[in-house]
């Protein structure tokens, strides 16, 4: 009977090859149904999701022999190998199934950044999943050339594969609740991508929505922003070994201020400056399209805008922080599209030193700081504190120490230089998740924060509140307020509830969040 279903003389040939291939393919589009429904305890969905699955192979399956294409067979070997490579070995790795926040990571990722992760990562589960997914591709590839039907049967196959896609498309509804979107993370991976072409469309509209705003400040603002950075390895917040010598001798300087309970509101680089640099944030009901960037308030005020970024700037889908930063009157990336090595952060010091200053300006740096892999964030003369995973991220925030003190000793020779302002995106959670959203931990929110103020600067009403604030918490989505008012930007739409500059500033903390509304911080804090 099966010689005569898959036989030489039946709808298949070579029946053995068939169910090989048939195997194969089944496995590989299953593995992350299998990681969703482990991870998530729905196992009730499994048998579901087996046949969806089965369903989805048997018309591939067709496909290939109708189409006899080697060019087909290669594009969805690649598709379903690079699918199973990313969600295995993501799990392999982090011990999650790859959500939507790390997926738009990951399409935010070049090639340098990939190698990167993997060479910090790695462990034999990696290495083994990534042997069996490899393995299964080889053979399902070998199996599947030359697999033909029988010419006699191709009606017959062409009607069951219109009766299979009919029962992909039912039990696609049928999972509704966990359906193949949400599996992918690519629900609100599409969402995202979505918003960020929305945001770069409304330009206009959101230039139209900061008319008749005015400034009583000239001079030259400049923001750092910085990568990974956990406050708690640095020695300014009272880490017990020397890692911000810099920053510790600032500290004692009266014109510097450190804040002591910022928090970011996120996990991940993008969507933390999504807010971060616009009027959106957790507390307002702003549509993120509309919501002006401080680059859009600094443009319509006649600052001449700079970003300089060592972050890279070429992913698989483009960055997001791109779409904000293509705002700024000057551009400047540290790496290119056929360069995407990215260097210690040093590198962008010449280029902030070439910077033609003129009264009014806004500069934004955009740093590598702390991020994975650590070792590749320093120059060896930095390694003050040995080898291994902590050390070298304590390295790093060694040499992070360095940049900053020679990215302020830069900026205070710049005629009417006003002030600096430094933080970090997010934090990171050394050896326990990186600073993954799917594993987040209270830690990976817990950011440094300072400003140097120029002696020049005039608004001391400004500089008072921030001293009286410095120890209220907040997070870093308020970024928007605090550069406004310290930019004396008026007419502008801000609720000073929102504005630590203000002595109306609400540190309620019952009141605050991270990810995007999804945590509340006293759910964490004390656990």
């Amino acid at each position: 009977m099966l010689d005569n279903c898959c036989g030489g003389g039946g709808i298949w040939g070579h029946g053995y090859r068939y169910f090989v291939s048939l195997f194969s393919i089944f496995v590989l589009l299953f593995i992350p149904f299998s990681i969703f429904f482990y991870d998530a305890n729905l196992y009730y969905h499994i048998n579901v999701a087996q046949a969806f699955c089965l369903c989805v192979s048997l018309i591939l399956l067709i496909l290939i022999s109708l189409l006899k294409s080697k060019i087909f067979l290669a594009l969805v070997a690649l598709l379903v190998g690079c699918i199973a490579l990313i969600y295995g070995g993501y799990f392999a790795i982090n011990g999650e199934p790859l959500a939507s926040d790390a997926l738009i990571a990951v399409l935010q990722t070049n090639r340098s950044e990939a190698y990167e992760y993997l060479a910090a990562h790695q462990n034999f589960s990696l290495y083994l999943v990534s042997f069996v997914i490899v393995s299964l591709l080889f053979i399902f590839i070998k199996t599947s050339l030359g697999l033909k039907f029988n010419k006699s049967k191709k009606i017959f196959i062409f009607s069951i594969s219109i009766v299979l896609m009919l029962c992909v498309f039912n039990m696609h509804k049928f999972i509704t609740v966990n359906n193949i979107y949400s599996i992918y993370g690519i629900d609100d991976t599409i969402k995202h991508f979505e918003l960020m072409r929305k945001f770069k469309e409304n330009y206009k509209n959101r230039m139209a929505l900061v008319d008749g705003i005015k400034s009583d400040e000239d001079g030259v603002f400049v923001l750092v922003i910085g990568e990974s950075q956990n406050r708690n390895y640095m020695s300014v917040y009272g880490y017990n070994e020397p890692t911000t010598p810099f920053l510790n001798e600032l500290k004692n300087d009266k014109n510097a201020i450190f804040f002591t309970n910022a928090h970011s509101n996120h996990t991940h680089t993008a969507p933390v400056l999504n807010y971060a640099l616009t009027s959106k944030n957790q507390y307002n009901k702003l549509d993120f399209e509309l919501s002006p960037s401080i680059l859009d308030v600094a443009n319509k005020l006649a600052f001449k805008t700079v970003w300089i970024s060592n972050q890279p700037k070429f992913g698989l889908w483009g960055a997001a922080v791109s779409d904000i930063a293509v705002s700024a009157k000057d551009v400047i990336f540290t790496s290119t599209q056929e360069d995407e090595y990215v260097r210690p952060d040093e590198v962008i010091l010449p280029k902030l030193k070439q910077v033609a200053i003129e009264d009014k300006m806004l500069i934004i740096i955009h740093l590598m700081g702390n991020h994975s892999s650590y070792i590749q964030r320093y120059p060896r003369e930095f390694a003050k504190f040995g080898k291994g995973l902590l050390n070298e991220y304590k390295n790093s925030v060694f040499y992070s120490d360095f940049v900053l003190s020679e990215i302020l000793k830069t900026v205070k020779k710049f005629k009417n230089f006003k002030a600096l302002v430094y933080l970090s995106d997010h934090s990171e959670a050394v050896g326990n998740g990186d600073h993954d959203s799917a594993r987040f931990r209270y830690e990976m929110t817990q950011i440094p924060f300072f400003v140097y103020f120029s002696p020049n600067y005039q608004s001391e009403k400004v500089v008072q509140n921030l001293r009286e604030n410095k120890d209220k918490f907040w997070t870093n989505d308020l970024l928007f307020e605090v550069l406004s008012s310290m930019m004396g930007v008026k007419n502008i739409k801000i609720d000073l509830k929102n504005d630590i500059t203000s002595e109306s500033y609400d540190d309620n903390i019952s009141r605050f969040m991270t990810l995007h509304s999804k945590i509340f911080f006293t759910d964490v804090i004390s656990k």
